[in-house]
């Protein structure tokens, strides 16, 4: 599929910078067999899921990943976590902004105590870094010294309403960079709803990560290279719908 198929006007007004006032508060398009088009609510959700469904949801967590601080020399830098590297617990691969680049050996004091040492540029331009922190627990650290990484489309810096309302209710494992966006409308009055219908609700964890940042440079989609992600899914989960798809 070439990508101006998929071309449409999207007026900038029309891109809300800020969440509904309640979750599930967002409009719902709704596709039915042979029913056509229906425009609804998502506080609606239970209306259209067929009784005894099941409902898989991502858990993932989004972790504080947008980083602004400054080198040696005083120049700005910004850096974007994109995965922590596997079997790490303080490397991680990130996007970086610097007016004059990021070498390998580069530190990178972050506003609000945290350090970032470059240790490699890879070759399609990202960075590989190692984080530190004063003592030792680079978690908190990351927690109070960075940033909600908001989508560029959004278009305004963060604050702390975003670190409550781009995570979904369903946040435990984190790891994520940016939010499971549908995940984000679903609210503990939708999952009455579900419950009181018999919808089952499974988890699984799946960190979403460079690809979402990651443009398309081709004409050709089939020719896009894929980022590959982290993901578990709970055995519990697989017995749930393995079971869902027996009964249809």
């Amino acid at each position: 599929m070439r990508i101006d198929q998929l071309d449409y006007a999207l007026p900038e007004q029309l891109i809300a910078s800020r969440p509904t006032e309640e979750r599930d508060g967002a409009r719902l398009l709704v596709m039915g067999k042979g029913s056509g088009l229906d425009d609804r609510m998502v506080r609606h959700l239970a209306e259209v899921v067929p009784a005894g469904s099941l409902l898989v949801v991502n858990d993932t967590r989004v972790i504080p990943a947008r980083l602004f601080g400054h080198k040696a020399s005083g120049g700005k830098v910004e850096i974007l976590l994109v995965g922590r590297e596997a079997g790490a617990t303080a490397r991680y691969k990130a996007l970086g902004r610097s007016s004059k680049g990021l070498k390998p050996g580069t530190v990178v004091a972050i506003d609000g105590g945290l350090s970032v040492t470059v240790s490699d540029v890879l070759p399609d331009g990202a960075l590989l870094v190692d984080l530190e922190a004063p003592d030792g627990d680079v978690a908190s650290a990351l927690e109070r010294a960075g940033h909600v990484p908001l989508p560029p489309y959004i278009g305004r810096a963060d604050d702390a309403e975003d670190r409550v309302r781009y995570q979904t209710i369903f946040a435990r494992a984190p790891g994520a960079v940016a939010a499971p966006t549908a995940g984000l409308h679903l609210s503990e009055r939708i999952l009455a709803d579900l419950s009181a219908r018999d919808v089952e609700v499974a988890s699984v964890t799946l960190h979403v990560s460079l690809g979402t940042f990651q443009p398309v440079k081709v004409d050709d989609l089939d020719e896009h290279p894929m980022h590959e992600e982290t993901f578990v899914v709970p055995e519990a989960t697989a017995v749930a719908v393995a079971r869902a798809k027996e009964q249809g």
